[in-house]
């Protein structure tokens, strides 16, 4: 799952009011070793993004949760916010990817 982050200035809007919400981002990840180092980048470019926007003032990025539906934790839980969650039943998934 590829995330892009860009940021747009448009002068013409006006502000939201107070308080502004803030998008929470979440990562799906089934605990593949082949994408396992992918994975702490994504994470640092999202927080690298994150800290310019509130350095703006008007960030509404919130936070990262990487979901892992491996059903066991692995050696990036100190590192990234996570979440286990049990695998779905093999017949409730529709495409193996």
């Amino acid at each position: 799952m590829l995330f892009v982050f860009a940021r747009v200035s448009l002068p013409h809007l006006p502000p939201c009011p107070p308080p502004r919400p803030k998008n929470h981002v979440y990562e799906e990840h089934k605990g593949h070793s082949s994408l396992t180092p992918h994975i702490p980048n994504k994470t640092h470019r999202y927080k690298k993004h994150k800290a310019a926007c509130e350095k703006e003032g008007h960030c509404e990025m919130g936070g990262f949760t990487r979901l892992l539906h491996s059903g066991r934790p692995d050696n990036l839980m100190d590192e990234i916010p996570t979440v286990v969650v049990d695998p779905l039943p093999k017949d409730k998934v529709k495409d193996n990817w």
